[in-house]
């Protein structure tokens, strides 16, 4: 780590050198000629990093990288396998100078912990207001942001001068910002924030494709923990809404760079899920590999055999969704609107059954998982069935190239999905939505060693009262007199969804993805409601179930909105048993 007053000296002698040789203002616009910058870093010896091997004298034999991350992940090695330009595809290296002197050098930062998010100088507040973000916004990009994340600034100016003024004025923004930390936290951000000297177009190397005005990354870019290239989000920020933008008619929220720190704790997650999925047990049963589907896809699929099937006691879906151009940008790529999406099988009279439920993003790439292990039920016969995917409407199609797979995975739980009794569907939700709802009678089998009461419930449409995808609708579900409710706090709070990325939301999605729902996010599986009820209905006896819902005190006395809801008595039998 460069000392303080070193780093300072440095900015310092930056600073005059460029007052000295640049008096234009800042331009991010700026077309004039390109100039080669980026250097080689060799000569910068005053400020050198004095950190790592070179200063270790004592003799003393290497400490081998640990093979676990600070948060128990692990650490995965630098690829040198051949890199691409495309989203998705393996990052190279780089090694390109810092402001003021440093060299970034990729694979030597690369740690298989970290994620590293490039961001260009021409993120702008608004439409309405050309202030740039590296400048103003840089504090609340590090207090957004996971302690794991490496951001690197790159000007996209069209000269020089107009990069060596963003970039100067950028690093002394930083210095100022980092100044406000404690000195742990300062010394970190440090070493994890580089300004880099040379500008889009004239390093050389695999960034100035990805980062051109055609590429990838024209507005940003990420390398995940899994050395992968991912693109950049939306950074519109639900908090600063502007009446300005209303009023012209444009998207009414102006950007915040502090968004970004998104991408790195969506990349967090993804590294936790693949962990565990990693150390599984599992059997992977792939349905769509890659295919570009438009609305929906009928198709029949092998299981395994129910003598196989009947040795899992765990299902989950699996389904990942990418923009069928990997080469462009997410937006206007990607499906654009958050669609119900669902995978189902088809059952001895034709008739549809669902298996699990997702909501797709807007304009957004993503991976989305649920447990659906209740659904084993309608599996056990296992060979050949008929599925269907379904995540867009006829009228609006969503091209989309899709991953879909059943993991049947062993958890060792002593019991597994046997039969599965329906209970209640949904619908409108107004004054006539319990009506008639008469109580469900299921016998539990003599066999059965647990019993589970589970419900997929989803409010759609927004008429009166914004019910029922902005309002906390509650469900009432007794069994045998014992009440279970489910109700959605999260509506109203316009994060709501914003603050479930760590959950398997996709974020900084091109639309309205922050607001809390009722049930669920675009951008994520919906999660089953379940609830262990073999207490109260034990084996052998008879469960009498009921349902209803309410808003507040009653149901809404108007509307059109609706609920999506289905809902069953689960019965397990003991692992090895028959059916």
């Amino acid at each position: 780590m460069i000392p303080n007053p070193l780093r300072q000296a440095a900015l310092a002698l930056l600073l005059l050198t460029a007052c000295n040789s640049d008096k234009a203002s800042p331009d991010p616009t700026d077309t004039g000629a390109a100039e080669d910058v980026s250097g080689s870093g060799s000569a910068d010896t005053a400020v050198a990093d004095t950190e790592g091997s070179a200063a270790d004298t004592d003799g003393s034999a290497d400490v081998s990288e640990p093979t676990t991350c600070p948060d128990g992940l692990p650490r995965r090695a630098w690829q040198t396998a051949e890199a691409g330009t495309l989203r998705n595809t393996l990052a190279g290296d780089l090694d390109l100078r810092e402001v003021p002197g440093r060299s970034l050098i990729l694979s030597q930062l690369f740690d298989g912990c970290s994620s590293f998010i490039f961001l260009p100088d021409n993120l702008v507040r608004s439409s309405l207001d050309n202030t740039l973000l590296w400048y103003s916004d840089i504090g609340a990009l590090i207090a957004n942001s996971p302690e794991n994340v490496h951001f690197v600034f790159v000007s996209v100016a069209g000269s020089d001068n107009g990069a060596r003024g963003n970039t100067t004025r950028m690093t002394s923004a930083v210095e100022t910002s980092l100044a406000t930390l404690p000195t742990a936290q300062n010394n970190a951000w440090y070493d994890r924030i580089h300004v880099l000297t040379a500008r889009r177009g004239t390093t050389a190397t695999w960034l100035d494709t990805v980062m051109a005005s055609s590429g990838i990354g024209s507005n940003g870019f990420a390398i995940d923990r899994f050395q992968k290239l991912r693109g950049m989000g939306s950074i519109a920020d639900v908090e600063r809404y502007s009446a300005a933008l209303n009023s012209a008619g444009g998207w009414p929220y102006e950007d915040n760079m502090a968004y970004a720190a998104n991408e790195a704790k969506r990349f967090n997650y993804e590294a936790a899920l693949q962990a565990r999925l990693d150390a599984e047990d599992v059997l992977v049963v792939p349905f769509y590999n890659g295919e570009i589907l438009a609305q929906f896809d009928d198709k029949e699929f092998e299981l395994p055999s129910a003598e196989v099937i009947a040795t899992y006691d765990t299902l989950e879906v699996d389904v990942t969704s990418l923009c069928p151009n990997q080469d462009g940008l997410e937006f206007g790529n990607c499906g654009a609107w958050d669609y119900l999406a669902y995978l189902w099988i088809y059952d001895e009279n034709d008739q549809r059954v669902e298996l699990a439920r997702f909501i797709t993003s807007y304009h957004r790439e993503g991976r989305a998982i649920v447990d659906v292990t209740p659904a084993i039920a309608h599996l056990l016969a296992g060979g050949l069935r008929k599925f269907r995917w379904e995540f867009a409407p006829e009228w609006n199609t969503q091209p989309t190239s899709t991953y879909l797979s059943l993991r049947f995975s062993r958890r060792n739980k002593g019991y597994r999905p046997a039969r599965i009794t329906p209970l209640f569907a949904g619908g409108a939700f107004g004054p006539d939505y319990n009506n008639g709802r008469e109580p469900v009678q299921v016998a539990i089998g003599a066999d059965t060693v647990h019993t589970e009461l589970y419900a997929v419930i989803s409010g759609h449409g927004a008429d009166f009262g914004q019910c029922a995808e902005f309002c906390d609708h509650h469900h009432l579900f007794a069994v045998n007199n014992t009440i279970f409710e489910q109700g959605y706090p999260m509506v109203g709070d316009q994060l709501g969804c914003a603050k479930q990325i760590d959950k398997g939301v996709v974020p900084n999605q091109w639309g309205t993805w922050w607001y809390g729902r009722g049930g669920w996010c675009p951008g994520q599986q919906v999660e089953p409601f379940r609830n262990d009820v073999t207490a109260i209905a034990p084996a052998g006896t008879t469960a009498t179930v009921r349902y209803d819902a309410y808003l507040g005190a009653d149901v809404p006395s108007a509307g059109a909105g609706n609920i999506n809801l289905t809902s069953y008595i689960v019965e397990y039998v003991a692992m090895g048993s028959g059916q």
